[in-house]
């Protein structure tokens, strides 16, 4: 790492983020696969920077080009971390697959002390030797269609048979299944938000969810519609009444599934798998992404992985 060459290094506000430097991010997270997913996009970064002051974004130049973006929070005592820290699902640099970088100095160029990460991609290789840490972080491939995927899935799991089951259960009780992959609906927003307060609670869960910054980033992300970045609220009903609904975000080519729940009455119906089945069955992307964590309906419906690495670094 000593052979790379010095980069200069300029940092301002979150929301200083014009739309000159927001379609170089672009260019450059357009031309690396390992930033595909909507956590790395600038809509994400900016609409965090509007709910936190401690928002920061360090331009990374090389001879008078910029080669890429550090987006990162950082407290008075130089405590620093990964813009959305606690509810980002992916953590990392925009910068080119193969143009190297220094992390240590790109830290101490930051006036960081110590910086903490639980979802970095580890095609990152800098943050290896850092990592305290490996895990997957699954995903659906949709690359070659819903059929060819559904073929595969079919040898592998029985999950899309059971869910088909429980769809014919549901409807046999209650009447017709609707789903709608995206919708703007400030109520079934707050309705989802309460189902899963109350599931977490229940369980006795810590979670983010009333906390001001998250909520409100959240709303704000979900009246985004773009071709690039949107907010993604989907909901599955009977007879036009919500029984689970999933709120995510999308990038170009990928959704990732954020925060979901229902209605626990309808609970013995799976009406979880039911939505997830239904999200792949319409979705028209490429990638679908369930999030670090392995739980067991997620490895019944995944059939790849991303890695992500935990770990600090103290200067």
């Amino acid at each position: 790492m000593g052979d790379i060459p010095t980069l200069k290094i300029s940092i301002i506000k979150g929301l200083e983020l014009s739309n000159n430097l927001i379609a170089e991010w672009k260019r450059i997270q357009k031309n690396n696969i390992n930033l595909s997913s909507p956590f790395f996009c600038p809509e994400f970064t900016y609409a965090i920077s509007l709910h936190r002051e401690d928002s920061y974004i360090a331009i990374l130049e090389r001879e008078n080009k910029i080669l890429g973006f550090f987006p990162f929070h950082k407290d008075d005592l130089g405590n620093g971390s990964p813009i959305g820290f606690g509810i980002s699902d992916y953590h990392g640099i925009i910068i080119g697959e193969n143009d190297k970088f220094n992390i240590l100095t790109l830290l101490k160029d930051c006036n960081i002390k110590k910086w903490r990460f639980d979802h970095q991609i580890a095609s990152q290789s800098n943050f290896l030797e850092f990592s305290c840490k490996t895990c997957d972080s699954p995903t659906i491939n949709l690359q070659n269609g819903y059929d060819q995927y559904l073929i595969k899935q079919r040898h592998q799991s029985k999950v899309i048979s059971k869910t088909e089951k429980q769809i014919r259960r549901l409807e046999q009780d209650f009447g017709t299944i609707s789903f709608a992959l995206n919708v703007n609906n400030n109520i079934f927003f707050k309705t989802l938000f309460n189902w899963k307060t109350k599931h977490l609670q229940k369980i006795g869960k810590r979670h983010k969810l009333n906390i001001g910054w998250v909520i409100e980033t959240m709303e704000y992300l979900r009246k985004n519609n773009s071709v690039d970045f949107s907010g993604m609220l989907s909901v599955l009903m009977v007879e036009d009444k919500p029984i689970s609904i999933e709120f995510g975000i999308s990038s170009h080519t990928t959704l990732h599934g954020w925060v979901s729940s229902y209605d626990l009455k309808f609970q013995k119906y799976s009406p979880g798998l039911i939505m997830q089945l239904r999200i792949i069955q319409n979705t028209d992307k490429k990638i679908i992404d369930l999030g670090k964590t392995m739980y067991h309906y997620k490895e019944r419906f995944m059939n790849n992985t991303n890695k992500v690495l935990e770990g600090f670094i103290n200067i």
